[in-house]
């Protein structure tokens, strides 16, 4: 009787893990995407190439997650 309730919590558990293992370079890389809207700027004729420039290392970064 008590198996299937720790069954049951462990295959939450697993769940979760690999929700979680998916999440963080998601996230990485929205982080990235916003910094780069602020770096660069509601109204621009031309994006900025310093903030090209920065984007390409935190998406770099972020394939190390």
């Amino acid at each position: 009787m008590k198996i299937k309730p720790l069954l049951f919590m462990f295959a939450l558990g697993l769940g979760s893990a690999t929700v979680y293992a998916d999440t963080p370079r998601g996230q990485c890389l929205a982080d990235c995407n916003r910094s780069y809207e602020r770096c660069n700027g509601p109204v621009s004729d031309a994006p900025d190439p310093w903030c090209i420039e920065q984007l390409t290392y935190c998406q770099d970064a972020c394939d190390a997650l």
